[in-house]
């Protein structure tokens, strides 16, 4: 059964951005950041963004949110064009993100009251908002004298005063502390069923969390993929993965002897497996070896999506790879 069109809340078509990269001011020479990319969100998904470095993900979530408008291309929002009809795609969503900053001279409690009379909505829930997650003591302090996670705060505040259906959320818990962001996370999944998110986040958990789908961007600007978390996942060519934290740094001799597709992972290194009895073989190798501090193994998680899929557009054939060999399956 197709998709009607009223189902899709954003789409994305043959979307081109260009920045001023060199030339002078009669001449200029103009990059593509974003050159070509063509997807769509339907109603229910919730959807991160990921990439390597220059894919586009910032300037991606901008054009969503107007304050980049498109050079090429379409995206609409609920059916209405974001160049055409930006005040009708606003009234549907809300951006958050760590780089909008606030009028420091205002107070907490100011800054919602204008918001709200700006927007034509009741500041109540925002201040609800802001007690319960603990900075209501601050409601008549001005933001200047405000930690980061007590602006991250007032910025989620801020948002959720529109009753917006989509939410574009660049690294949604930057700056919480574990208390605050696990009940962050729990107040946005428990609003999964009324506001879709499209977020951008480094945060394996948080993804995991709040999206259904994963939208991979390449280098260049375009799309790598879209597609539900469980579907890509299973495109990965194996099924486990043993994380090694060594007592030292080895040589890549030291890993290749063990005789199993391996990757550094930061001071890390991961066996990745095809079986549980690879699995069982590297944790019998490794349970006895002087030069290890601990292992653990695992299954496949979103985590795995930025390491193979990332990791292999950027470095397929390099040494940091190591013997990852089941080339077949690469893309």
């Amino acid at each position: 059964m197709g998709v009607t069109k009223c189902e899709y809340v954003i789409e994305v078509k043959d979307l081109v951005k260009r920045f001023q990269a060199g030339g002078s001011f009669w001449r200029p020479k103009y990059e593509a950041i974003i050159n070509g990319m063509t997807f769509s969100v339907r109603k229910g998904d919730h959807v991160a963004i990921i990439g390597a470095n220059g894919s586009g993900k910032t300037t991606l979530m901008k054009i969503l949110a107007g304050i980049y408008l498109p050079d090429a291309g379409t995206v609409t929002v609920h059916g209405f064009d974001i160049t055409r009809q930006l005040g009708r795609v606003l009234d549907h969503l809300s951006f958050v993100s760590p780089a909008l900053n606030f009028l420091k001279k205002l107070t907490l409690r100011a800054k919602i009251n204008f918001y709200a009379k700006a927007q034509g909505k009741d500041p109540e829930p925002a201040f609800k908002f802001i007690d319960e997650f603990g900075v209501a003591n601050m409601l008549d302090e001005m933001l200047e004298v405000f930690s980061e996670g007590q602006k991250a705060i007032t910025r989620f505040a801020i948002a959720l005063l529109k009753q917006p259906d989509i939410m574009l959320i660049d690294e949604v818990t930057a700056n919480l502390d574990v208390l605050r962001k696990e009940k962050l996370l729990a107040y946005l999944s428990a609003r999964k069923d009324r506001i879709t998110y499209v977020i951008i986040d480094h945060d394996v958990t948080t993804v995991d969390r709040l999206s259904n789908k994963i939208l991979m961007l390449k280098r260049g600007g375009s799309v790598l993929k879209l597609g539900d978390v469980g579907e890509i996942l299973k495109s990965i060519p194996y099924r486990y993965n043993v994380d090694v934290i060594p007592r030292n740094v080895k040589d890549k001799q030291f890993w290749d002897d063990f005789d199993q597709p391996w990757r550094e992972v930061g001071s890390h290194v991961q066996f990745i497996c095809q079986t549980k009895e690879e699995v069982s073989r590297i944790g019998a190798l490794l349970l006895d070896n002087k030069d290890v501090i601990s292992f653990s193994s695992s299954g496949l998680s979103i985590e795995d999506i930025y390491y193979f899929y990332l990791i292999n557009e950027d470095f397929r054939g390099s040494e940091g790879m190591g013997r990852i060999s089941y080339d077949d399956a690469m893309i």
